[in-house]
């Protein structure tokens, strides 16, 4: 599943015959309470007295019937994504580390919650990070059980890499790439590099260069599994490098190591000044459109594969969440401007006006004639 944040458009894109829900449970019942009792304006004692949210994952068949929890997870999961066959589920979760940790051996006679911080990146802007890290887990689906994938002393993926989305699955189910910043010390640089590891769970393996020191995200397989991309910066230090697009190929596309001698191995945007902010693969493995920021507007281009043609094929405004229909050219979009709110547009023109009466007044084919429904069969996508 793949999913875009701040509403921009989502995409649940499921290999079976149901949809991952990824549900943010909340006590409504006591904010009436809350509410009737307030006679002033709110305070700190007020705002941390609201219960919190969390999340698990639950799957609800298309074909009707109810939703079913599938993860158990205490601390809550994130980022679901469908293993290829359908037997489970990818999640982020945070989980004590390490497990015993110094406060616990200080609960005799004069108990305590002062703590030892001995890593500088005890904390990450509001987050703190102190006694705990970020796994990758693979939830198995008739069992809810949840493996650790990454028991190592690091935060997999990476936090705050700037990355859309740092987990990606090969097609073939036999190898997880990830970002993560491997350095024992991670306050202090942005080395973050692409590692791989198999489905269930095996030693991390770099797979970008060591030698450059900026920071590498956003990995993903090409639909056919012969190659895998990221975003990568070149220079070190802060996270303001420009964005180039890295392709790796493997051969026979069944997730074998990849090799690096080869003609579509290489930076796909060498020689240009601008930044890839996101992107996403064709369908056919043979072209990718990226959304490039580009004079303060965020234009989508066309990189054709092989050869790195870049083509500018939709310009102004702020153009995010591409998705791209099968026949490879129809794009499904959201396009906002100073004027305008976030709109779905396919292919250059706009599909909503937030009016009823919005499909009815445009000269647009129904959504199956684009193959976005039909082509996914039992999976659905949405947007909000």
């Amino acid at each position: 599943m793949e999913r875009r944040k701040n509403g921009m458009l989502e995409r649940w894109n499921v290999g079976m015959s149901s949809v991952v829900l990824l549900i943010l449970t909340f006590q409504l019942s006591i904010i009436p309470t809350v509410l009737s009792a307030q006679r002033h304006s709110i305070t700190f004692e007020d705002y941390i007295a609201l219960m919190s949210v969390s999340a698990q994952v639950w799957v609800l068949p298309i074909a009707g019937g109810d939703a079913r929890r599938v993860s158990h997870v205490p601390d809550g999961v994130s980022d679901p994504l469908w293993l290829p066959d359908g037997s489970g589920l990818l999640v982020v979760s945070d989980i004590k580390w390490p497990a015993n940790q110094e406060i616990d051996q200080r609960n005799g006679q004069y108990p305590t919650d002062a703590r030892i911080w001995t890593g500088l990146m005890w904390r990450h802007w509001d987050d703190f990070r102190a006694g705990k890290r970020q796994h990758l887990f693979r939830v198995d689906l008739a069992t809810g059980k949840a493996t650790d994938l990454t028991p190592d002393d690091h935060d997999v993926p990476a936090i705050a890499t700037s990355g859309d989305g740092d987990v990606a699955i090969s097609p073939d189910g036999q190898v997880i790439a990830v970002a993560m910043h491997g350095d024992s010390t991670v306050a202090d640089n942005t080395n973050v590099d692409i590692y791989l590891i198999g489905p269930e769970g095996a030693t991390l393996r770099p797979l970008s260069t060591r030698d450059e020191r900026g920071a590498d995200n956003t990995p993903r397989f090409s639909p056919d599994g012969t190659m895998l991309s990221w975003l990568s910066m070149e220079r070190a230090g802060f996270e303001a490098d420009r964005q180039r697009l890295m392709l790796l190929a493997f051969p026979g596309g069944r997730g074998r190591r990849p090799a690096n001698a080869s003609g579509q191995s290489g930076e796909a945007t060498a020689g240009w000044n601008l930044s890839v902010g996101s992107y996403t693969w064709c369908p056919n493995s043979k072209c990718i459109y990226a959304i490039v920021e580009e004079r303060g507007r965020d234009n989508i281009y066309r990189i054709d594969i092989p050869g790195f043609k870049r083509t500018r094929v939709v310009v102004g405004g702020v153009n995010t969440g591409v998705q791209v229909g099968p026949d490879n050219k129809t794009l499904a979009y959201l396009h906002q401007t100073n004027t305008q709110p976030a709109e779905v547009w396919v292919s250059g023109k706009a599909l909503t006006h937030h009016t009823d009466s919005a499909l009815a007044t445009l000269d647009l084919p129904p959504l199956e004639e684009f193959g976005f429904l039909g082509a996914l069969g039992d999976s659905v996508f949405g947007w909000s």
